[in-house]
């Protein structure tokens, strides 16, 4: 559209010259040569939004031809680049050598680049078909990011302790050491009346994880629907009630009066953790809601997911929902909410099957 414009300009400013000066025609200069544009666009499979740091990882590539294929001199190559870890662009597939293969239909690409990488971060990609004859014709070009994560060091207020309190999920490989810190108290020491994760559950069993992306779930935790969630927690372990929660609740703030089926008002502050992801702050700040951190529950604003016929992610660094076990309907639920901006644990209702939120699970004391 834009290249119509501007011939449209062209054309009136020629028209004007010839009405002001009698100049009989206005032409491009012969040395002039406008570029052409590939077939297609280019489409990279497999891309991974997260990866753990020294790993790395393979994609395919597709959707841009030539318009003269097949004929000499008009093979295809494509490079790529990593912003502060590739200095230079890395051909893959270099016209003259190995040219890219014709269909270019999900040819494969290994991005070693990572492999070694210990650094913390999110990284721009670029990833370029480019023509032979490229003075004739432009490159297609095609941009990602991706962050590189560890599960010790990304969200360290996160991992559990084990010179605490804690538990493994033995339904989980021994090699993943599944495991969970437990409270029993506030910072003040006034008893739960049950144990509490201190974490998100993490079940891989049930759920999903951030993105899809299982690396995610040691930090994030999982997002489960209510109806997985009645069958998620460990052995032991069950969904809390409302009841229950109002119980935390009124333990950490006893001047709050709670009770279950209303909105928990000056206690988010002290359910909220303090915490970075990849040094950045997972709660922003807001003078309305102070962490305090004083009841140990941890909570982080990992959002919700709408686990529909495409999963739908949202409500990061806004939102930590958790499930209750208590049924509305047929259809609904209720669960419980903080947002980044207020101070009250509130009550929300969610369809049982498609809103996929993260869960703590609790058990009774054995006194």
């Amino acid at each position: 559209m834009n290249v119509k414009v501007r011939f449209s300009i062209i054309a009136l400013l020629c028209a004007a010259l010839v009405a002001i000066s009698g100049v009989s025609s206005c032409k491009k200069s012969n040395s002039e040569k406008t570029k052409q544009y590939l077939n297609g666009s280019l489409r990279v499979k497999n891309w991974p939004s997260y990866i753990g740091v020294g790993e790395t990882f393979s994609v395919k590539i597709s959707g841009v031809s030539h318009p003269k294929q097949g004929t000499e001199g008009h093979k295809l190559g494509f490079y790529y680049s990593i912003s502060d870890i590739s200095q230079t662009t890395d051909t893959v597939y270099r016209v003259g050598v190995n040219p890219l293969p014709v269909p270019m239909d999900n040819v494969p690409v290994d991005i070693p680049d990572f492999d070694g990488l210990d650094t913390l971060g999110t990284f721009s990609f670029v990833g370029t078909v480019y023509p032979e004859d490229n003075n004739d014709y432009y490159s297609s070009t095609v941009s990602y990011s991706i962050t590189t994560i560890d599960a010790e060091r990304s969200l360290p207020q996160a991992r559990v302790d084990k010179s605490r309190p804690y538990f493994c999920d033995w339904r989980e490989l021994e090699e993943l050491d599944m495991c969970y810190n437990y409270i029993e108290a506030d910072t003040l020491g006034h008893p739960y009346n049950l144990l509490w994760m201190q974490q998100n559950l993490a079940y891989l069993g049930s759920g999903r994880g951030y993105y899809n992306y299982d690396i995610m779930s040691r930090m994030f935790g999982r997002y489960y629907t209510w109806e997985e969630a009645q069958t998620a927690c460990p052995d032991g372990w069950r969904l809390p009630t409302d009841q229950d929660w109002a119980d935390l609740a009124n333990t950490v703030n006893p001047q709050g009066f709670y009770t279950p089926g209303k909105n928990f008002e000056n206690i988010a502050g002290a359910l909220k953790m303090d915490a970075r992801f990849n040094g950045l702050d997972m709660w922003e700040y807001w003078p309305e809601s102070v962490i305090t951190s004083t009841s140990t529950f941890h909570a982080l604003p990992c959002g919700y997911c709408n686990a529909g016929a495409e999963l739908e992610f949202k409500g990061i660094q806004e939102f930590a929902c958790f499930w209750t076990a208590d049924s509305v309907d047929g259809d609904d639920a209720y669960y419980r909410y903080i947002y980044t901006g207020e101070d009250d644990l509130k009550l929300g209702v969610g369809d049982k099957k498609t809103l996929a939120i993260s869960v703590r699970c609790v058990s009774d004391r054995e006194d």
